[in-house]
């Protein structure tokens, strides 16, 4: 027969044995969930190339990698509920607003500014200037407006994707007799850009700089009335003293990263890694480059190790972990 206190023990020593295996497995996971990190990955060429660059690099040091596809619209409340821990692409042109508004609140950190400056504006191709020299001055575009019909509608068309509304809020502030398109994803904005170039068509749309188009293309920015930061929260600046969002986009805009709050917390040593990532404006262009070639047979893979070959010496200083 057992002894009472036979069983009592053995009771005690399976509770504890469950408590420690239990333990380490929660201890296990802890660790696997703090090394892992869910990078940004919004819809445009240079974005993904160079998230997935970096994604590559703390993979090599032991990190578990997550990319997760999100808009820019979507992108903010996920990084301030720690859902994304970083993005290393917020350019000022079309995300400074919602980037303020968050960065204010402490829902995300600023991880430091890129090297690169940025400008994205309403492009046309060069050769328009022939029929308008008025262009690049922005009143060309009430003056010249049967240049830059839709084929479809026959309105004064802008051209874009899905990244931020300030487009109409210009428009309105400005009069322009235009309408806005939006195209989707970067592929069908480029696709109506070669093929307007090709047959010499009139089209405006939106594009940036650094950007594959810089070398390739030969275009300008619509000059708009001078960006100040008060044209876009005081109505009483600028031409139109009823409406705010009567100037053009930042002729010279910053490009910054951001993190989560819990991921500052989780990683600081990574976090002070992430600061000295700085992207020049000719990283950028490359990036577009080998995504462009990508389009063509080339894999994602491939466009990575396009970039990290022409960059070795700089990438190699920014993340010399010893974080782990």
């Amino acid at each position: 027969m057992i002894h009472y206190n036979s069983i009592k023990y053995y009771s005690i020593a399976i509770f504890f044995l469950v408590l420690i295996l239990y333990c380490a497995l929660y201890s296990s996971f802890a660790l696997s969930q703090k090394n892992t990190i869910t990078l940004a990955e919004n819809d445009w060429a240079s974005q993904q190339v160079l998230t997935h660059v970096i994604g590559h690099l703390l993979q090599n040091y032991g990190y578990k990698v997550n990319y997760q596809k999100i808009s820019v619209k979507d992108q903010w409340g996920a990084l301030s509920q720690g859902v994304v821990d970083v993005q290393f692409s917020v350019w000022q042109g079309t995300m400074s607003s919602k980037a303020k508004e968050f960065l204010a609140n402490h829902r995300i950190i600023d991880a430091g500014k890129h090297l690169a400056s940025t400008r994205e504006e309403w492009w046309f191709p060069s050769y328009l200037k022939e029929k308008c020299p008025q262009l690049p001055d922005w009143h060309a575009l009430i003056n010249c407006k049967k240049l830059f019909l839709d084929t479809d509608t026959q309105r004064p068309t802008f051209y874009t994707g899905h990244w931020g509304n300030d487009d109409i809020l210009r428009i309105r502030a400005l009069s322009l007799p235009f309408v806005v398109k939006r195209l989707g994803n970067e592929d069908k904005l480029w696709h109506k850009l070669q093929s307007a170039y090709q047959k010499k068509q009139g089209i405006v749309l939106l594009n940036w700089r650094p950007n594959w188009t810089d070398k390739k293309l030969l275009g300008e920015f619509i000059e708009f009335p001078k960006f100040n930061d008060a044209c876009l929260s005081n109505s009483k600046w600028g031409i139109n003293p009823h409406l705010t969002h009567d100037c053009g986009s930042p002729s010279k805009g910053w490009i910054k990263k951001v993190v989560s709050y819990d991921f500052t917390k989780q990683h600081l040593c990574l976090f002070d890694k992430i600061k000295k990532i700085q992207f020049t404006s000719e990283m950028i262009a490359d990036a577009d480059a080998a995504a462009i070639k990508k389009q063509y047979s080339v894999t994602p893979e491939k466009a990575v190790r396009y970039w990290l070959e022409r960059y070795p010496i700089i990438w190699r200083k920014w993340l010399n972990l010893d974080c782990l």
